[in-house]
């Protein structure tokens, strides 16, 4: 329990353990008392990020180092998502039913949700949402807690699941550790943070996946998985802008046709947006060049669709795009082009400053192509409705700064950098920079980093906030279908709900 609490600094003291290799070396050694564990905290916290930072400084690599909030409800539909697109035969090779798979994430992920509540919420439990609700209160969870969240699953089900994704702390050195971040200590399981464990789960389970199947089988799930993911993004973006449209078709010359993903058109922009579901994982890079390569590959697909549409509406008088249900067109002059590539998996440290890594990213055009995780783009969505603000404000915005400051490094988190461009009554010293020209009187390259404190001077992130709305959003929809669409337990979920509604609404 200490280290789990220190790990996720849930009681907000402002320090924590770093590094998930320090956690596990501790829980293998034991500590013989509270100086004893803070001693060994910074010990192997600072092996581990001297490891890390090489001989040679690595920048990009550095940046990737730093703590990003993430939304833990949105990564587990990312987890919902790719495990529909996965063939049969991968279920039939995992001895283990599509279903048991989602079934086990999702009560890993509510135990937990639920224990971290009731621990440190220090919110009253009643006692008969404690008869259903409450196992294990130490952090460890086995079948027994497992089957509080949902009675179907088997304990050969769970066991044949932690073989597959579990880390043995008793015959493994912490040396071995290759991205785990499900652990066994002897026969009881743990998971030290719920974000980096869906995390761990997308990103093991295409790995499973790839290590058996064949070409035409993997060539048919990216297809399947990119057309999810673009459905997925479409109803959500539907939700705020009506008038969206979803695979349109434009005619560049008269023998040639291109698509884009969505389409939206506003009074005085047309918004371009390319989904993009393609695996990115770069934590686990050691150089920059590493990094770059690995975007390189990811975005360059997209920005080429992009800019060819941005071209095609530039270069002629009047534009049209199409589908069977819709129809998008109208005099070039009268719109400002904006390019948005959306990726399913995040690119947190670094998608607000792509274009400072190659010039070739903003193109001969000169229009910007602005890269955010999709999970970004959602909050920002929520906060311009509830704020009466069209998403359109932002990214133009955005696009502005990239063409007058090309070479300047921005925040490193597209929901911070959001923050201090739109905070309009408390304005922040970046937007008063930007707002006044100081930025002409530094180098180019310049690069700003934030921290934000409230009124009280206390630091929090706003990236945290906007995604725990998202977040207390998504878990309140996903209680409304819990039993009838993954199998969970009826009345867990419901004395969930009602004591994680106390928790959430405080």
């Amino acid at each position: 329990m200490a280290i789990c609490e220190r790990y996720n600094d849930f009681k907000e003291r402002g320090y924590y353990i770093k590094f998930d290799t320090t956690a596990l070396q501790i829980l293998q050694e034991g500590a013989i008392d509270k100086a004893d564990l803070e001693n060994k905290i910074k010990k192997y916290d600072l092996i581990e990020l001297q490891k890390r930072r090489n001989v040679d400084y690595q920048e990009l690599v550095s940046e990737f180092m730093a703590e990003q909030p993430k939304s833990k409800l949105l990564t587990f539909m990312y987890v919902d998502l790719i495990v529909a697109a996965l063939p049969n035969s991968f279920f039939e090779k995992l001895n283990l039913e599509r279903k048991r798979l989602i079934q086990i994430t999702l009560s890993i992920m509510f135990y937990n949700l639920f224990l971290q509540a009731y621990i440190y919420g220090e919110k009253p439990i009643s006692t008969t949402q404690r008869k259903w609700l409450l196992g294990r209160d130490d952090f460890y969870l086995g079948i027994d807690e497992i089957k509080k969240v949902c009675w179907q699953i088997e304990k050969k089900d769970f066991e044949i699941f932690c073989e597959k994704y579990a880390f043995n702390l008793g015959n493994k050195k912490v040396s071995e550790l290759k991205g785990e971040k499900f652990y066994r200590n002897g026969d009881k399981y743990f998971v030290l943070c719920i974000e980096e464990f869906l995390e761990y789960i997308l990103i093991k389970t295409e790995r499973l996946f790839k290590e058996s199947c064949t070409n035409e089988e993997f060539s048919n799930y990216q297809r399947k998985k990119g057309f999810a993911f673009e459905e997925f993004v479409f109803s959500q973006f539907k939700g705020f802008y009506k008038n969206a449209v979803h695979s349109v078709y434009y005619y560049p010359q008269k023998d040639k046709v291109a698509e884009i993903d969505i389409l939206l058109q506003e009074e005085n922009y047309l918004l371009i947006i390319e989904c993009k579901s393609g695996t990115i994982e770069l934590k686990s890079a050691s150089t920059d060049e590493e990094i770059r390569k690995k975007i390189d590959n990811k975005v360059k697909k997209a920005y080429n669709t992009l800019e060819n549409a941005n071209n095609y509406v530039a270069l002629n008088e009047r534009y049209k795009f199409s589908n069977k249900s819709n129809v998008v067109e109208g005099e070039s002059k009268d719109k400002e082009v904006l390019c948005l590539h959306l990726s399913m998996y995040p690119l947190d440290a670094i998608s607000s400053n792509v274009h400072v890594l190659n010039e070739k990213y903003i193109g001969e055009s000169g229009n910007p192509k602005i890269t955010m995780s999709f999970e970004h783009f959602l909050a920002i969505c929520l906060d311009c409705y509830v704020r009466g603000m069209a998403i359109g404000t932002y990214l133009k915005q955005r696009k502005k700064n990239i063409i007058e400051h090309p070479q300047a490094h921005f925040d490193n988190n597209e929901l911070d950098l959001y923050y201090q461009l739109t905070n309009k009554g408390n304005k922040s010293m970046l937007n008063e920079s930007l707002e006044n020209g100081f930025l002409g009187n530094f180098n180019e390259d310049i690069r700003i980093v934030t921290t934000f404190h409230d009124s009280s001077g206390k630091e929090f992130r706003p990236a945290s906030e906007m995604l725990k709305d998202i977040d207390n959003r998504i878990l309140y929809a996903m209680f409304k279908n819990a039993k009838s669409q993954y199998g969970l337990n009826k009345r867990y979920m419901i004395y969930l709900n009602e004591y994680l509604l106390v928790n959430t609404l405080d």
